[in-house]
């Protein structure tokens, strides 16, 4: 069987933080797509941290009301770089 290809970020907000976690199947990470450049890219919009590895990373900021706008931006690019 082929593995299907993937991005997945799951988040959870607090009162007062956000985090989350971001896993990258292999063949994207071969196309480019590395989850711990994306994380410091989300974490940096959130006011936050991040990092991890090219197939898992996570972070978190306390600029929760910016996530939605950052994975947004983060997907897009995912998709520039998939073109």
């Amino acid at each position: 069987s082929r593995e299907a290809s993937a991005v997945v970020l799951l988040s959870a907000r607090g009162e007062e933080k956000v985090s989350f976690v971001i896993s990258v199947t292999d063949d994207l990470v071969k196309r480019g797509i590395r989850a711990s450049a994306f994380a410091r890219d989300i974490a940096k919009s959130i006011e936050g941290s991040g990092g991890g590895k090219d197939n898992f990373a996570q972070g978190g900021g306390k600029a929760s009301g910016k996530l939605d706008e950052a994975i947004d931006k983060a997907f897009k690019r995912v998709k520039e770089i998939l073109k």
